[in-house]
């Protein structure tokens, strides 16, 4: 977990901003990963995320971000968050 975080720290001081947004994306899957409830990513991202960053980043400002971005991977998982089936582009 300090590697990642160490990484996304060098990303910003660095401005490759794509690699700090993909490693910050990975950490609540990560951290729910950790956590050890058995269940699917898509199940457990979504909630780990709701539980203990949803009231702080809700999905628009996340969605506003990648659309800032033009990234499509990134609405995935936005459409994850939103627990809907993304589409595959």
């Amino acid at each position: 977990m300090d590697n990642i975080l160490k990484s996304i720290e060098n990303s910003l001081q660095n401005k490759n901003w794509y690699s700090a947004l993909v490693l910050s994306l990975i950490l609540p899957d990560v951290c729910a990963k950790l956590e050890g409830n058995g269940k699917s990513s898509s199940v457990r991202y979504p909630e780990w995320f709701n539980t203990y960053l949803g009231k702080k980043y809700n999905v628009f400002y996340l969605e506003m971000i990648a659309i800032r971005l033009g990234a499509p991977f990134y609405m995935k998982v936005l459409a994850i968050l939103r627990h809907k089936k993304p589409k595959m582009f």
